[in-house]
């Protein structure tokens, strides 16, 4: 199918560009932005927990 989309749009080539920025990145934002979030909470979670235990020594 991608090779056929790739012939396809062969002479519409910024056509084919936006057909495959939407159809490859704009369902998989959601999920990089929920990742990206989760780590850096969690990057921030353990940095206080490292703060926490340097004060209690």
């Amino acid at each position: 199918m991608f090779w056929t989309l790739l012939l396809y749009r062969k002479v519409e080539k910024q056509t084919f560009l936006y057909a495959l920025l939407h159809y490859l990145l704009i369902p998989s934002v959601p999920f990089f932005a929920r990742f990206f979030i989760h780590f850096r909470f969690s990057l921030l979670e353990i940095s206080d927990t490292l703060k926490a235990c340097m004060f209690d020594l």
